[in-house]
């Protein structure tokens, strides 16, 4: 058979061969937790660019994000783990969020999900506890009768 031939006949199934690796690598980076969200002062309701968006996991920093200049911030986070999103900004209050996604059963693990996590923070008045600011303000588990993320209300 002519080379020439037999490359034309190879290539549309090289291409589809391609397609579906492609396809399956997607697929499979775009199963995890996507977090996003706006930071906005309290007070005036100003979104704040700047705010650092940090990820602990197993106590230590897994990634970080800086918020735009419209306040907005976005994360992809991997199933399986359990993590604290840690936002500080000057001398505003830090703030953190805890989400657990080791409590997402192997069965929903293929599948994204879709967290928004929206963040105020505050100037901290003389005599304020800070104590309080080191515990979490939210947490975030899988909700098996939702089958999905929901925030802890209790």
């Amino acid at each position: 058979m002519d080379p020439k031939l037999a490359l034309q006949n190879a290539l549309p199934r090289m291409a589809w061969v391609l397609a579906m690796c492609a396809w399956h690598v997607l697929s499979l980076a775009q199963a995890g937790i996507e977090v996003d969200g706006t930071v906005r002062d309290k007070d005036s309701n100003r979104k704040l660019t700047g705010v650092e968006v940090e990820v602990v996991r197993s106590g230590s920093v897994y990634d970080a994000v800086t918020t735009l200049s419209n306040g907005k911030y976005s994360l992809s986070l991997e199933h399986g783990s359990d993590y604290e999103l840690r936002f500080s900004f000057g001398d505003l209050s830090p703030r953190k969020v805890l989400l657990n996604t080791s409590s997402i059963p192997e069965a929903f693990r293929e599948r994204p999900f879709y967290l928004t996590v929206e963040m105020s923070m505050f100037e901290v008045p003389d005599g304020f506890d800070t104590d309080l600011l080191d515990q979490p303000i939210g947490k975030v588990a899988f909700d098996p009768r939702k089958e999905q993320l929901a925030w802890d209300l209790d």
